[in-house]
C-alpha cells in the first residue's frame, strides 16, 4: 500500500510539473499584457 502510494504521488508530482513547465512557457510567449 505505502509503495504505491509513493508511486501514485510521484506520478502525480511528474504530470503536474510537465503541466505547469508547459504552462511556463505558454506565458513566456504571450506577450506581456500590462507594462
Amino acid at each position: 500500500v505505502l509503495v504505491s502510494g509513493f508511486l501514485l504521488i510521484g506520478i502525480g508530482g511528474y504530470l503536474a510539473y510537465r503541466k505547469i513547465n508547459e504552462l511556463l512557457r505558454n506565458i513566456g510567449r504571450i506577450p506581456k499584457l500590462r507594462d
